[in-house]
This record gives C-alpha cells, sequence and structure tokens, in this order.
C-alpha cells in the first residue's frame, strides 16, 4: 500500500511492475565440468542435477565415489565387497544422470584421504567446480565434516557444499 502511495498508483486495480534489466556488463556464471563425490550407497541424484545446473549444456559432471580405505591395509588390497558396492552406485548415478539428460562420467577412487584425492581429481581433470552434497554422506562428513574443511582449505576451482538444513 505504502508502495503505490509513492508511486501515485490506484489503490484497487492491477500494475504490473517491470524488472530491470541486467547490466550490458553482466555475465552469466557457466561452467564447464563439475566434480560430484559420492561417499555412501544412495545415489543423490538431485546433486548431480543441481550440479549440471552450474556447468554448460555441453558440459560434463563427474561422479565420483570416494572408497576410504583403513591404514590397516594397502590401498590396492581388500575391499572388494566395497568395491562391488561402488561401482554399482556409480552405475545407477550414469543411469539417473542420462535420464536427466546429463553427461556422466563415473570413476572411483580408493584413498586414505577423501579430500585429498577430491583436490588431486579436480586438479587432474580440469574441473571448475566442485559439488559437494552431504546429504547422504557418512554421518562424520556432514555439515562441515574433514573432508569439506580439506576442500575449502586447498580449493583447486570453486567449491559449493550443500548441507541438509538445520532441524
Amino acid at each position: 500500500m505504502l508502495y503505490r502511495r509513492n508511486q501515485g498508483l490506484d489503490l484497487r486495480s492491477r500494475h504490473k511492475i517491470e524488472r530491470r534489466e541486467r547490466p550490458a556488463f553482466f555475465v552469466e556464471l557457466e561452467y564447464r565440468s563439475a566434480i560430484v563425490p559420492i561417499f555412501g550407497a544412495d545415489v543423490d541424484a538431485s546433486a548431480l542435477r543441481t550440479a549440471a545446473k552450474l556447468v554448460g549444456e555441453d558440459a560434463i559432471v563427474e561422479a565420483v565415489y570416494i572408497l576410504r580405505v583403513p591404514s590397516q591395509l594397502s590401498l590396492d588390497a581388500g575391499l572388494e565387497e566395497e568395491e562391488r558396492l561402488g561401482s554399482s552406485v556409480l552405475e545407477s548415478a550414469k543411469v539417473r544422470g542420462r535420464k536427466a539428460g546429463l553427461k556422466v562420467q563415473t570413476r572411483l577412487i580408493r584413498t586414505r584421504n577423501p579430500g585429498a584425492a577430491i583436490v588431486e581429481e579436480a586438479e587432474n581433470r580440469g574441473a571448475e567446480i566442485i559439488y559437494l552434497s552431504t546429504a547422504h554422506a557418512p554421518a562424520s562428513e556432514r555439515a562441515l565434516g574433514p573432508t569439506a574443511s580439506y576442500l575449502l582449505a586447498h580449493r583447486p576451482c570453486r567449491v559449493v557444499i550443500e548441507t541438509l538444513p538445520a532441524a
């Protein structure tokens, strides 16, 4: 009501307010590649879709399954069951991504330090953004866990972290 009075508009009729034009120098951000780390057994297809919104139409979203190897084992030994689960999760991510019209590449990484592995992968791939969703991550990785903290401290590119809303 105050706005209408200030603008001299009739209080009972409908008026459309024009949107401001974007400045001539405005450039919309569009990335060419994104990395989406996956920790758990549940594929977060919404994370893939959200990452895809940040990248252009011809861009690639890389789903990376992080297989944390305990320090008592060598990086190549054991964990066949967990590796099969990771491969299954990645295949599911690829299928869901393609259904959504995305170009999805997948990779399984065995590591002791997930944050360092993601940073190295981003550097090797020349990724422009890392999209970390903690919705399906283990409890230790929710909010700003060790991996998110490492990514923020050593970021090789832009990092977007999606956390669950506070209860």
